[in-house]
């Protein structure tokens, strides 16, 4: 996993192909992060199998009130994983 110590909340390029995180996308619709990343879990095996690769797994850093730091896992997601995330949900 790549660490990165900046998070903007907001749809990013990178390598001049549109992103959007996972926590966006969670802040978007309302959704538990957590709940999120594990849906995503699940559709990358199938995701795999078609495209021939995995999702961008990062990390953003907190920083603690004592000091210390925690890091949370999330996706780096293009507009078509995106689009492909959206049509697994109903809702």
């Amino acid at each position: 996993m790549e660490t990165i110590a900046l998070y903007q909340n907001e749809n990013m390029m990178h390598n001049n192909v549109q992103t959007m995180t996972s926590l966006e996308i969670a802040e978007l619709t309302g959704k538990q992060h957590n709940d999120l990343m594990k849906a995503i879990r699940k559709m990358e095996p199938a995701w795999e199998k078609v495209q021939g690769g995995k999702f961008s797994l990062l990390q953003k850093i907190y920083q603690l009130p004592n000091g210390g730091t925690k890091l949370q896992p999330y996706y780096m997601l293009t507009k078509t994983e995106c689009l492909y995330i959206a049509t697994k949900f109903n809702d």
